[in-house]
């Protein structure tokens, strides 16, 4: 890796950009509270979905700039098992803890099928879809792991394939496209994933990216202009499509999610105070994990008295900040880690 990369460890606008999609996330569990609303649900169909990828996008490219700083392809390997336990260890601590509110879902929707069926919806539940919102970890460990024996042993090019065509099949999967033999493949797709939220379809695909992105980097400097353009073209693009009806072609986030992550690589001027950004960072993961703790647990008799949808969005995110100020504030180090703070 070159020596110019080496400097830029950390990059402010990633941080605000980090919050931006948490906030964004929270949007779309949220969808059908704010469905009365407009302007909330055209937000959550053109611009909700770059969330996510721009996530795995910035895990990738800052895992490739740690392996880039280690010559030998052993180092490349143990560092991403590091990275990928741990991942996987506050992944598993989070599905425990919601274990209880699963089972009593699952009795509720399986009530008249077979133990042996129940136990399998929670083995593909807990070990191959993912669970909740913690789906990113599992996808994202998997990913990484995979991602890394590729470049081992020197086969770049195969993960650039395999994510190219996960892309595009994911793609597929979410508009629901069911001709020339696509459907056999998204029926697969939903019998052992049951989403397109999986290793193939959205964690190797923005893995690679984030991969390419970090060993482009030098030439990603000073791209602000051109990154603006095609997020703005996409956007406006995913407006027309929405206003006409089109839901099923909303399908250029993975373009916002690469252009929002070039933007926020820029250097700037400003010089941000470091507690803002971290603040910025550790918000971001304290609402991504808990928004749906609220939503469906520890605010639910608050929730019964709050009719607005966006007012049920603002305490949300007031309580996962709440937790993440005192967390922060106590030093609370094993929530702290099960938070992924800083």
């Amino acid at each position: 890796m070159q020596e110019s990369k080496n400097k830029h460890t950390h990059i402010p606008l990633i941080d605000i950009s980090r919050l931006l999609c948490a906030l964004l996330v929270v949007l779309i569990h949220f969808r059908s509270q704010l469905s009365l609303n407009p302007i909330s649900t055209m937000i959550i169909k053109c611009f909700s979905n770059q969330a996510v990828p721009f996530f795995i996008i910035v895990s990738g490219f800052f895992w490739a700039k740690k392996c880039f700083n280690n010559k030998s392809n052993n180092n490349i390997i143990e560092i991403t098992k590091r990275i990928c336990i741990n991942f996987l260890l506050i992944y598993f601590v989070w599905t425990i803890l919601w274990t209880p509110w699963f089972i009593d879902l699952y009795k509720s929707m399986y009530g008249g099928t077979s133990k042996l069926y129940l136990i399998l919806v929670f083995i593909r539940r807990y070990f191959i879809a993912g669970q909740g919102v913690y789906w990113f970890l599992l996808v994202l460990a998997e990913s990484l792991f995979v991602a890394a024996i590729l470049i081992k042993y020197d086969l770049e090019k195969l993960l650039y394939a395999i994510g190219f065509c996960g892309l595009i099949l994911g793609l597929l999967y979410d508009a629901n496209f069911n001709v020339l033999g696509i459907q056999y493949i998204n029926r697969l797709c939903y019998l052992i994933f049951g989403w397109s939220n999986n290793l193939f379809m959205k964690g190797l695909p923005y893995v690679a990216i984030g991969y390419f992105l970090s060993k482009n980097y030098d030439t990603l400097i000073g791209k602000t202009k051109s990154a603006i353009i095609f997020y703005s073209l996409s956007s406006i693009i995913m407006i027309i499509l929405y206003s006409y009806g089109y839901y099923d072609l909303l399908c250029l986030h993975p373009i916002q999610a690469i252009c929002l992550f070039i933007i926020s690589l820029q250097p700037i001027k400003y010089q941000f105070n470091k507690l803002i950004l971290e603040g910025c960072r550790n918000l971001s993961s304290c609402i991504y994990y808990l928004h749906t703790a609220f939503k469906y647990g520890l605010a639910t008799l608050l929730f019964n008295y709050i009719n607005s949808g966006l007012g049920q969005v603002f305490t949300a995110v007031l309580l996962s900040s709440i937790v993440c100020y005192v967390v922060k504030k106590l030093n609370i180090k094993p929530v702290m880690w099960l938070l992924s703070m800083k």
